[in-house]
């Protein structure tokens, strides 16, 4: 049997098992049965897990995305709370980290360099589990919480049959963004496992119930870091455009060209600042050039603090084809940007944006209704002023001291839950 099929039958076999350790007694690292009653009480500086696949993103460049800030922005917010904060990722050497954590945040690396074929890659989520179960037994963490599917199924397989429960965030819709055959399955497989799986929309919740049990699904919405809220965007006259996000072809970048097209056929000055950097970048140029729109987008690549540019601008505008629950549109409203978003099957977009009231909500794909919400809100300062005051509202509703607490009671939850098992 080749490598390649080895590996596979090796997850295969660990989900199988999995599955046998759910009906089976807990076991800790060691072998020994857990004890049927839980713990008195919860220690003060109990240590928490903090899981993620990469704090960067290889896509031709080192660049940040959304799940990699957000792991950021809840480890910095949790370690302010009677939690120790360990900040670990799959793959990624810490020096290449995007995003600085605070000091009190301990980074750790299960990365291993095996190459760049097909058997490597495979190979690569092997090592981290077993690197992952090795340092855990060695620390214990009391709980470990994944964002995003890649590092939860191999957090659930490197703990299986240990009394670690795990906590699962899943980052976007699993309608859309769907990975190959084998992660399909074991995502399915592995998410029974979960101690609780955490969702942003209602949406979202109700797709992941065909996987687990509703009372083990958690709706929290994306905190946004107080940092947010400090700088405050004034009204200008700038006709400039903005969009943050990775360029890929779910973030949609295609159609608000198209939209900005139509858009400078009223005003004619209008410009689009694309922050972001991804594969799509050379065909999104080569798609300005086509509709004649050279000179009116800025290609900023990766930038560290969005608001450098975003403040600058009129109009924040997100134009995905699917999101999970979108930070950049979030931080945008905390800063009192006018937003014009679409309409994701998640529903992230229009749980944030109540269109006519602190921004507009349009259709995917419909480049006439996008330009002709820009065009709305380019024609009206006024607007724009009213929207930017009532989406800072809606975010506020998203700071630490509303979200943290929701985690708090979860994290405290899945301790208690673990240990009267």
């Amino acid at each position: 049997m080749g490598l390649s099929k080895w590996a596979l039958t090796g997850w295969v076999d660990l989900a199988r098992t999995v599955s046998k350790c759910r009906a089976d007694r807990l076991r800790d690292p060691t072998g020994h049965a857990v004890s049927e009653s839980g713990p008195d009480s919860v220690p003060s500086q109990g240590e928490i897990w903090i899981l993620c696949r990469s704090l960067r993103i290889l896509c031709r460049s080192l660049i940040g995305g959304g799940t990699e800030k957000a792991c950021v922005i809840l480890a910095s917010e949790l370690q302010a709370n009677p939690w120790k904060i360990r900040l670990a990722t799959l793959f990624g050497d810490p020096a290449d980290d995007a995003f600085l954590l605070p000091p009190d945040v301990e980074r750790f690396s299960a990365t291993y360099d095996v190459g760049t074929t097909v058997t490597g890659k495979i190979s690569r989520y092997f090592w981290a589990a077993r690197q992952l179960r090795l340092e855990a037994k060695a620390s214990q963490p009391q709980v470990v919480l994944a964002m995003g599917w890649p590092a939860a199924v191999v957090a659930l397989l490197a703990l299986s049959g240990t009394a670690i429960p795990v906590i699962v965030s899943e980052r976007s819709d699993p309608r859309e963004l769907q990975p190959i055959w084998p992660w399909r399955a074991l995502r399915r497989t592995m998410y029974r496992s979960a101690e609780y799986l955490v969702v942003q929309t209602d949406q979202i919740a109700e797709q992941a119930n065909r996987w687990i049990p509703s009372e083990r699904i958690k709706i929290i919405e994306n905190l946004v870091s107080p940092e947010a809220f400090q700088q405050i965007h004034e009204e200008n006259q700038s006709e400039r455009i903005v969009t943050v996000g990775r360029l890929v072809p779910e973030k949609g970048h295609d159609s608000l060209l198209r939209a900005l097209q139509i858009v400078h056929r009223t005003f004619p000055n209008a410009t689009l600042d694309l922050v972001g950097d991804g594969p799509e970048c050379g065909r999104l140029s080569e798609l300005a050039r086509t509709l004649q729109l050279e000179s009116s987008i800025r290609f900023h690549g990766f930038v560290k603090d969005p608001k450098t540019i975003t403040l600058l601008c009129s109009i924040f505008v997100l134009p995905s084809k699917t999101e999970g629950f979108p930070n950049a549109l979030l931080e945008a409203m905390a800063s009192g940007m006018p937003c014009v978003a679409t309409d994701c099957r998640s529903g992230g977009p229009a749980r944030l944006v109540t269109s006519g009231t602190n921004g507009r909500i349009v259709p995917i794909n419909e480049v006439n209704q996008m330009a002709e919400a820009i065009t709305e809100l380019l024609a009206d300062p006024a607007l724009r002023v009213s929207y930017g005051i009532a989406a800072r509202e809606r975010a506020a509703q998203n700071r630490p001291e509303f979200i943290i607490p929701l985690w708090n009671n979860l994290i405290l939850e899945a301790i208690n839950h673990r240990g009267s098992l």
